[in-house]
């Protein structure tokens, strides 16, 4: 009897677990056995499912590192990605790196500070991991992941612009494979985007300004009659310029289409102004 009892535990934790098990295993891949420098958070787990458990429970963790023969389980806000440039050699490691993206950059209006300037250079930014979080006000720099420095020595596979308003989300992801920190941004990497119309018809400024005031510039044209008839799907503006969209009471403001056409910034028209945009890698 206890022997059978025994049996039905078992199969009602394996019953319990395994769907668990398989949407964890489906977010992470399997990485190179190398062991980063540096953790968050090293803890104790029965096996390496238990362990790629407790890093997709941490909203910080990007890779997790297990060492079966002492069953500690290391957790690091890295992407496993640069575990070649971060990494060391260890036989006795596996790797597990999140398909989850991973943000590298949060442009944060009204803050007096260019954010093509910040995210190309890395001057006047915060790595504070506070600021990843639209929702925190008190930021005054943009955040700028330190890896972003490293760019090129990335295995960076897609990158995305997001721009944000409330629960609304619009953005363009690109193929980052071989790319540097700035021609990731070009129409011919384009992937896909909520914008339909984006990869057939739009113009990049390439982090360029246009005047010297606007940057992040996504557009399927630029007006020669008049500031009333420019169209954007993006434009953060970074100092002031001609038009009155381009004069803002503080700067850089973001403006983005709200629908699945390019918008009007001069009349507002299919446009709003956002709440901040984010760079994202994986």
């Amino acid at each position: 009897m206890a022997i059978c009892f025994g049996r039905v535990l078992l199969i009602i934790i394996i019953l319990k677990f395994a769907p668990e098990c398989t949407s964890f295993q489906n977010k992470f891949y399997r990485s190179k056995s190398k062991a980063l420098t540096a953790y968050n958070r090293t803890l104790t787990t029965l096996s390496k499912i238990g362990c790629s458990v407790e890093c997709a429970r941490d909203r910080s963790c990007r890779s997790a590192s297990y060492r079966e023969t002492t069953r500690e389980c290391m957790l690091s806000d890295l992407p496993s990605f640069v575990i070649d440039l971060y990494g060391h050699d260890d036989l006795f490691l596996e790797v597990f790196g999140t398909t989850e993206w991973t943000l590298v950059y949060r442009g944060i209006p009204r803050i007096g500070s260019n954010p093509a300037t910040a995210w190309l250079t890395g001057e006047s930014v915060t790595s504070d991991p506070a600021c990843q979080q639209l929702g925190n006000t008190s930021c005054n720099k943009h955040f700028r992941h330190s890896i972003a420095s490293d760019w090129s020595s990335l295995n960076i596979e897609q990158v995305k612009i997001a721009f944000y308003k409330g629960s609304l989300e619009q953005n363009i992801t690109f193929d980052g494979r071989n790319s540097t920190i700035s021609n990731w941004f070009s129409q011919s990497r384009i992937l896909s985007s909520t914008w339909p119309g984006v990869r057939a018809n739009a113009s990049f400024n390439r982090f360029k300004t246009i005047d010297g005031t606007r940057v992040f510039v996504v557009s399927p044209s630029h007006s020669t009659v008049g500031c009333h008839d420019d169209l954007h799907f993006a434009a953060v503006i970074a100092t002031s310029g001609w038009c009155a969209y381009d004069r803002p009471s503080a700067y850089p403001q973001i403006y983005f289409a709200t629908g699945e056409h390019a918008g009007k910034p001069e009349t507002m028209t299919g446009m709003d102004i956002a709440d901040g945009f984010a760079i994202f890698i994986k």
